[in-house]
């Protein structure tokens, strides 16, 4: 970090502990100001154990339906960027890519494993879940936890820079519900969802949901006027799922859960305007369908055996207006098991868990228009052994975490991660925390052969990561703050370089030789009082090229968010207005591209509850109608054009 940015932390740090989000979780369609903070801290993806959020060994983010629906929110990747820190950048096909705490670059599609009801959905084809199911309709889930760092040590190769774990709708009691919304741009949403049990021992719990955005002629005007031109950005999705659970006895349940989802898009941005002027445009199809099952056995009220198996497939295709791939697709089958026993404890005891699971991944057709992809066919085994144990010290005031991973490939060999967590509690509404964890990503079939017009390279190991934090979270009446400072040193990263000496048609290919680093503060404050709250964030990040020193610049270095609630007295209106600012990021990963300003979003958000049962909402995206350009991962110096104003009604009713 050099020091303009350490003197610029020092004089922001007064400024970003009053304007800073911590995690939120509050139950669906419920007020934010109607919540305590001790309902806003339960968390269960960093340790495979449900703790509040100041005993975990992680920097996580909650996210509730709640919050997504005041921010106005369509698809699911707008989640990702709610956390600080966080980005996710238009990508191939209508897909997306995250980048989280720096890293921008062209394979960020890469590297942040996607769970859905904890499995995980990153593909073998090219390591990520947002080619396959670039949108699971909003309608369709209750909430997302979000890892910002490694997770390995419980997640495996695909956590390496977070995780993004989904969670399906579910309901305490029983319940039947519609939504439907209507917008600019063609665009409608509609679910309808219900929950219903049979007796004191089983639930039924089911959903279907849409959406829809029709045509938005977005222009992207650039200085090469050979290159202007028109995108639709148009798509739409469809999501199912059912999910039956039992208490078979007071020592057995199970659940049975299958799902569905199909997205289609058309004209979304492609490779770039360099490459491909007033033609990039790309295409894309996907089909997923996943079984999952649930098995628990408690021995006590502090043991636990816990089987988990799945099986998913997956079919996707991108279009191209590019000659010699006009189109590429991949099918994808992972199937796999996992057996955890875990000890809870008592008060002042140990916690452990140990655990072993069994994947495999295979690609079942990948094709390009002329013939089949060099990756068809491959398959691979994952073994997993995995630990956690936690010591409680001096009246459970400070407490050792310890977690360890071992995964033995059958292509390449075994990785072992390990992390550690010292956390300190003076009192129960304080912590500070001392965390490292280590992190790897397998390379995958088309780093492993070739994908496009990128040669691929048999030869790769995996690349890994190492983050330390230093962690100051404290819940003191209606407020919460938290300070985490990081440093993250990336090795042997998979990177795509030139090499003109390769054969026709290729000019890149993929190489074990990057070495960057990472480093950062992360601010975020929230109040919840009776008519009002308010949830903000303020992140900086200084990420570079060790062996250039090239910043990562489609990465912002600071993201400042505030949002505000606010319930009108003696009414039934909930108003909120949230603000998104990204400050020094450029059009593309290219450091002579074009520094995009101050990119600025507004949304606003207005709710009545008109009866208990009855829900309206209107939502107005980019209030100020700004029509910011945002980075491109892609030969975009120039960034992406946005859509401009959006407005949105919704109507939800609750039998």
């Amino acid at each position: 970090m050099t020091k303009n940015k350490i003197i610029k932390f020092k004089y922001l740090l007064p400024f970003a502990l009053i304007l800073s989000p911590a995690s939120r979780a509050e139950e669906s369609n419920t007020s934010l100001i109607n919540m305590t903070l001790e309902e806003l801290l339960n968390v269960t993806v960093v340790s495979l154990f449900e703790e509040s959020e100041l005993a975990t060994s992680s920097s996580v983010y909650i996210v509730e339906e709640s919050e997504w629906l005041k921010k106005g929110l369509k698809r699911t990747n707008e989640i990702m960027a709610l956390q600080p820190s966080a980005a996710s950048y238009s990508f191939l096909g209508g897909s997306n890519a995250f980048a989280i705490r720096g890293y921008a670059n062209r394979i960020s599609t890469r590297g942040t494993a996607t769970l859905l009801d904890g499995v995980p959905l990153n593909s073998y084809s090219f390591g990520t879940a947002q080619y396959l199911l670039p949108n699971f309709d909003l309608g369709a889930l209750s909430r997302a936890e979000l890892i910002r760092g490694p997770g390995s040590a419980i997640h495996g190769s695909d956590a390496f820079h977070g995780v993004f774990a989904l969670q399906s709708f579910s309901a305490e009691g029983d319940t039947l519900e519609t939504e439907l919304g209507a917008g600019s741009d063609s665009y409608t949403r509609f679910n309808t969802r219900f929950a219903h049990s049979f007796g004191p021992t089983s639930k039924l719990t089911g959903v279907i949901a849409s959406t829809y955005q029709g045509d938005s002629q977005i222009e992207f005007n650039v200085p090469n006027l050979a290159a202007q031109g028109i995108r639709k950005e148009k798509y739409d999705s469809q999501t199912g799922l059912l999910k039956y659970a039992s208490n078979l006895n007071q020592n057995w349940t199970t659940e049975l859960g299958i799902y569905f989802n199909q997205f289609n898009s058309d004209d979304f941005p492609s490779i770039g305007t360099i490459p491909l002027g007033a033609a990039d445009i790309s295409d894309g199809e996907s089909q997923f369908e996943m079984i999952r099952a649930n098995i628990e056995r408690k021995f006590s009220q502090q043991e636990t055996l816990t089987i988990d198996l799945f099986r998913w497939q997956t079919e996707q295709t991108f279009f191209y207006t590019i000659p010699s791939v006009p189109s590429q697709s991949q099918d994808d089958r992972r199937q796999g098991i996992k057996v955890t026993y875990k000890d809870t404890g008592s008060e002042n005891e140990n916690r452990w868990l140990i655990g072993t699971g069994f994947n495999r991944q295979k690609i079942t057709s990948a094709l390009f228009a002329s013939g089949r992809q060099p990756f068809d066919g491959l398959e691979r085994e994952i073994i997993n052994l995995f630990a956690q144990l936690r010591i409680p010290f001096f009246d459970n005031k400070i407490a050792l975490d310890l977690g360890a991973r071992l995964d033995d490939y059958s292509d390449f060999g075994s990785q072992t991660t390990p992390r550690l967590g010292v956390i300190y509690q003076p009192d129960d509404n304080t912590a500070w925390k001392f965390l490292f964890g280590n992190a790897f990503r397998a390379p995958v079939g088309g780093e492993l052969t070739f994908s496009g017009l990128i040669q691929g390279n048999p030869q790769l190991k995996p690349e890994t990561i190492d983050t330390y934090e230093f962690v100051y979270l404290n819940k003191a009446g209606n407020n919460q703050t938290g300070i985490t400072l990081f440093y993250s040193q990336w090795k042997d990263a998979i990177v795509v370089i030139d090499d003109l000496d390769q054969p026709a048609p290729f000019t890149q290919r993929y190489v074990n030789q990057g070495e960057f680093e990472s480093q950062g503060l992360e601010l975020e404050y929230r109040y919840i009082g009776d008519s009002w709250g308010i949830d903000s964030s303020l992140s900086f990040v200084d990420s570079r090229n060790v062996h250039t020193d090239e910043s990562f610049v489609a990465f912002p270095e600071s993201i400042l968010q505030v949002s505000m609630d606010y319930q009108l007295p003696n009414s039934n209106f909930n108003i909120s207005f949230s603000n998104q600012l990204w400050f020094n990021v450029q059009g593309s990963p290219i450091q002579s591209s074009d520094d995009l300003g101050t990119i600025w979003n507004s949304n606003f958000h207005l709710s009545y509850d008109y009866s208990p049962q009855l829900e309206l909402r209107v939502d107005i995206r980019d209030l100020f109608n700004r029509k910011n350009n945002v980075p491109s991962l892609w030969g975009n110096p120039d960034g992406l054009p946005t859509k401009g104003i959006e407005v949105a009604t919704y109507i939800s009713y609750r039998w």
